[in-house]
């Protein structure tokens, strides 16, 4: 049979957004007019860069940025990928060590935890089990 015109678009898929700088993408989103919401304001993020947040949509995507953190207190990177919580993390002044590969499934310095510039953050690094 030809099946190139099935196309089920009730269950169209999505891309996965992971956390990270969600400026950039939302430019690759439009570039690949990828229908998405931004709950940000773009003016600003213009000129703070990177932006960091996350998707926050179920059925779409959204993406929103991340909650504002206290100083000295540790960010959630659970769910970045390496490259995305090491900038973050290094650039609080935290000594970031990891092991395995994929996102982050587990870090050793608590979310809101305090810490001192210098600490140690261990981060454990795998493939996430998907629930659809």
């Amino acid at each position: 049979g030809n099946y190139r015109t099935a196309r089920d678009t009730l269950q169209a898929l999505l891309p996965i957004v992971l956390p990270g700088d969600v400026t950039a993408a939302g430019r690759v989103l439009t570039e690949l007019e990828v229908p998405h919401r931004i709950g940000y304001d773009t003016l600003r993020a213009a000129t703070s860069s990177p932006l960091w947040g996350k998707n926050e949509g179920k059925e779409d995507i959204h993406l929103e940025r991340a909650p504002k953190r206290t100083e000295n207190e540790i960010p959630n990177v659970c769910g970045y990928g390496l490259r995305d919580a090491v900038f973050l993390l290094e650039g609080l002044g935290l000594q970031v060590k990891s092991e395995g590969v994929g996102q982050v499934l587990h870090q050793s310095l608590s979310p809101g935890q305090d810490y001192q510039p210098g600490d140690v953050i261990e981060l454990t690094l795998g493939k996430k089990n998907k629930r659809r």
